[in-house]
């Protein structure tokens, strides 16, 4: 399978070699030595192959650059070294793979060659009650940060990624998501402050989109040569995160909506209004109670740790999402595994919000209670992932019964009609359309021929998004006419 996924890496800046020229704010401590062994092996021209160096040199300067990088790597699981400069020497070398080309590949190679990723790894798993680098988000950050860089950037992409799974790596960052992720009990301190306590878990979703980040390219590239426990490992993990994240997201988007709604009804009615889940309090001009110094960051729509953490638990979601799609062509479950696990309405569930009850209050006695029902998120990355796990789970054969390709009619129809207005003229664009055509067709056909229930077809919207399609111009090309053409005469033959 080719998974369209839309990696990013524009946050990592690159220049040639290893750097070049003067690193600004590197010059400290053990970088200083990489730095001067970088100056030492040439200018980025002379990388390139505008200035010619003998075999000699060249063999000279791999081997004091390979002998430097491999001191400060063995500080990084020394008994001897200090826990800040372990840290210092792990982001310094994080920040040279940054700015390491993809071109020239010294770096990644050296970084290879001297069993970078399996120290990376020891250095995680070292530490104590009281320097535990495994519970620190900023380490497990930068170190999955870094494997991502050796996958995407490196020539070794494939050798670091079967290291990384040879070493337990898969588990170890899957332990870590869980710290900081899925476990009730989170580290900090008791006297910490509202935003102290909001900034760690900022943190620890920022942790987590880099753990999904890294481990997605993990089992692109080394899914196969994974054992059975560490996919199913994976899955959990990968659910249990979906669940976790899903939740977050969509409460931090349900209290925005909440909270403008209730300045709209106290604009209307200028009634004041307290929310007693989360102790926000507020009065009919909008600010914030005097007596609650606290009270501004109980505010999810104006607070920006908030918004920050709401930012990075929705990247985590993508990260996860993503990490599912690279795993789904690798990993067998059996049939009672995927029951078990409730892997298709899991998996649904998070690209759709909770259905929620607004009340709205007339007068002052007189209120209306409304329930609005669950419906797509409006995140494009997050429904593209959707598609894309379904139709793979098509493709692979893992839809058996009418309950399975019941949870995915929605989904079918929603992306049938949102391509009849604005179809990608992008050939993947046009090849997942027809998938879900594909998909939608083994739908009608497996339910209307085996469930007693004849009208969940019609009552799905299908025959209303098949209109829009045929109707529809611009992008929509003729080939997605076709298929809507297909899938009409499936449903009409079988009714």
């Amino acid at each position: 399978m080719t998974t369209d996924l839309n990696q990013n890496e524009s946050e990592f800046p690159v220049c040639g070699g290893w750097c070049e020229g003067p690193i600004d704010g590197m010059r400290r401590q053990n970088l200083v030595r990489l730095e001067e062994v970088n100056l030492s092996t040439g200018t980025a021209d002379d990388l390139a192959g505008e200035t010619s160096s003998s075999p000699k040199q060249t063999r000279k300067a791999k081997k004091q650059r390979v002998s430097v990088l491999e001191d400060e790597l063995s500080n990084l699981t020394s008994e001897d070294a200090d826990e800040a400069a372990k840290r210092s020497t792990l982001e310094n070398i994080f920040e040279l793979a940054k700015m390491s080309s993809t071109a020239d590949n010294s770096f990644f190679k050296d970084f290879y060659e001297i069993n970078g990723i399996q120290q990376l790894l020891t250095f995680l798993k070292s530490g104590d009650d009281k320097n535990n680098n495994l519970k620190d988000p900023t380490c497990v950050s930068t170190v999955a940060s870094l494997t991502y860089l050796c996958i995407m950037r490196g020539a070794t992409a494939k050798q670091v990624a079967d290291a990384f799974v040879e070493n337990d790596g898969v588990q170890i960052l899957l332990e870590a998501n869980a710290i900081f992720v899925l476990n009730d009990n989170k580290e900090g301190n008791e006297g910490d402050s509202i935003e102290q306590q909001l900034q760690k878990e900022e943190n620890r979703y920022k942790a987590s989109s880099d753990i999904w980040h890294a481990l997605g390219m993990i089992f692109c590239k080394a899914g196969k040569e994974m054992d059975n426990e560490k996919h199913i490992s994976s899955i959990d993990s990968i659910l249990s995160s979906m669940d976790k994240l899903g939740d977050i997201t969509n409460t931090y988007n349900q209290k925005v909506k909440e909270e403008k709604e209730e300045e709209q009804n106290r604009k209307n009615s200028n009634i004041s209004s307290v929310d007693n889940n989360d102790g926000r309090y507020s009065s009919h001009s909008g600010s914030n109670n005097s007596n609650d110094d606290n009270s501004s960051v109980m505010f999810y729509s104006s607070n920006p740790l908030r918004i920050a953490i709401n930012t990075n638990a929705t990247k985590a979601l993508h990260n996860v999402y993503r990490a599912l799609n690279y795993l789904t062509d690798h990993v067998k479950l059996t049939r009672n595994e995927i029951d078990d696990k409730q892997l298709f309405a899991r998996c649904h569930a998070a690209s759709r919000t909770k259905p929620r009850t607004v009340v709205t209050w007339e007068t002052m006695t007189k209120s209306s209670t409304k329930i609005i029902p669950s419906f797509y998120r409006d995140d494009a990355t997050i429904y593209l992932n959707t598609k894309t796990f379904f139709v793979t789970c098509f493709r692979n054969s893992l839809f058996e019964t009418s309950k399975d390709y019941e949870e995915i009619i929605p989904l079918c129809v929603e992306t049938i009609k949102r391509n009849s207005s604005d179809a990608s003229s992008n050939s993947r664009a046009q090849n997942r359309r027809h998938d879900v055509f594909d998909l939608m067709m083994a739908a009608c056909t497996t339910v209307l021929e085996n469930d007693s229930d004849s009208t969940i077809i019609e009552k799905s919207g299908i025959l209303s998004a098949i209109e829009m399609t045929l109707l529809a111009d611009g992008t929509v090309q003729s080939s997605s006419k076709e298929k809507a053409r297909e899938l009409l005469k499936v449903i009409v033959s079988l009714m």
